[in-house]
């Protein structure tokens, strides 16, 4: 019996080396197929074991990471967040300048600094490639663990490696390497929002207080998200009719705000969002929730009615904010970068196989968008394999 038991182990774990050795090539010469590859095989299986999914999601964790680290980086371009702000920050941060930016809401908003001393104490001054990768490591990354720690604990086992996959395949990358600061709060506001739905409410104060030292708008994020998964509908409406007020008066207080300059410094942030940068993204977020609301009508998961009230009334708060272009996007970036896919996968769960199936296709168009066929756009200053290929033939080419 005990020799049984050692030849099932140890051909367990000779099949965890296979899978862990056949995936990391794929992620030595492609970071994309990295990315989308691992998620097509865990949206395609029906018993993967918790150790297989952490393998596989932790190699697709890493490719979307040098994924997004690969595109073009500007030197003082205004728009572009990384090359303008974060990175000469870190930059500062490595020859000893404080923390506490002035910069960040007077120096509250410390965390990205505080990340970015504690990397540089343990690797030295890396370039921008590296720098990016870890922000975006590290939050794909944390969106992995809060999966596995709170959001699948209802979740068939057949179904967790599809709900991974659903929810990792769309997360919008991209944020994390442009708004760095927000694109952290984010995810530790989504522990912290956890845990207080468990009644863990130290835990989830402690997580509070990281969101909110990264971006202070987790203030306004925080009870927002509350009410919209467990707030009363009466509750729930007079935050759309509070949305709506703030979108029809929004010109109206910011042409106070400029004329009299009653907020100060703040007022360029009030300017930014009458911007009409990412519209355009804007309304694709709004159009995958509508199709994510419909579903939920008639496939939603039953144990996850919570959620189908966020995807639900965070619709029609985007929607309600859409004349604000920026707004929007900023005020619900937690729901548009991390949860689309999740919701996707609640609205789909009783009929697996049609999710299957759509995962598994949008896994290989996002494949074929951003590898063999990719379109480099000359006007877009964040556009991909600017700093290495998307696929090359020496091992591991693009660690430089």
């Amino acid at each position: 019996m005990a020799i049984n038991s050692y030849k099932s182990k140890s051909r367990e774990i000779l099949f965890l080396l296979i899978v862990f050795m056949m995936f990391t090539m794929l992620l030595a010469y492609s970071p994309v197929l990295a990315f989308f590859v691992p998620l097509m095989f865990l949206a395609l299986n029906y018993s993967f074991p918790i150790s297989i999914r952490i393998i596989l999601a932790s190699i697709s964790v890493f490719g979307a990471g040098f994924t997004v680290a690969s595109r073009l980086i500007r030197t003082n371009l205004k728009e572009d967040d990384f090359s303008y702000i974060y990175y000469p920050l870190y930059k500062q941060i490595a020859i000893g300048q404080s923390i506490f930016d002035t910069n960040f809401s007077g120096g509250i908003e410390f965390i990205l600094p505080l990340l970015f001393k504690i990397l540089h104490f343990l690797t030295g001054t890396l370039n921008p490639v590296y720098v990016m990768a870890f922000v975006t490591i590290l939050c794909v990354g944390l969106t992995y663990v809060w999966l596995e720690m709170f959001a699948m604990k209802n979740i068939e086992h057949r179904l967790k490696g599809l709900c991974v996959a659903a929810t990792l395949s769309m997360v919008a990358f991209t944020v994390t390497g442009q708004n760095m600061r927000q694109a952290i709060s984010c995810i530790f506001l989504l522990f912290s929002i956890s845990y207080y739905l468990d009644k863990r409410k130290i835990v989830s104060g402690l997580f509070f207080l990281i969101a909110f030292f990264a971006h202070t708008t987790a203030l306004i994020v925080f009870p927002l998200f509350i009410v919209l998964l467990k707030g009363s509908t009466k509750v729930k409406i007079v935050s759309l009719i509070l949305c709506a007020i703030v979108s029809v008066f929004f010109n109206v207080l910011i042409g106070y705000a400029i004329s009299t300059g009653a907020l100060g410094a703040a007022t360029y942030k009030l300017i930014y969002y009458t911007s009409d940068i990412q519209v355009s993204a804007g309304i694709g977020y709004l159009k995958f929730l509508i199709l994510i609301v419909g579903f939920s009508f008639f496939f939603f998961s039953k144990e996850h009615s919570e959620y189908k009230s966020l995807a639900i009334f965070g619709a029609l708060i985007y929607a309600i904010l859409m004349p604000i272009p920026v707004l929007p996007y900023r005020f619900l970036l937690l729901l548009v970068t991390y949860l689309l896919g999740y919701l996707l996968f609640l609205s789909l769960y009783r009929i697996p196989l049609a999710c299957r199936l759509l995962i598994i296709l949008f896994c290989a168009y996002r494949i074929i968008k951003y590898g063999p066929f990719f379109n480099v756009d000359p006007n877009d200053y964040m556009v991909l394999w600017a700093s290495y290929p998307w696929a090359g033939q020496d091992f591991f080419y693009y660690l430089k």
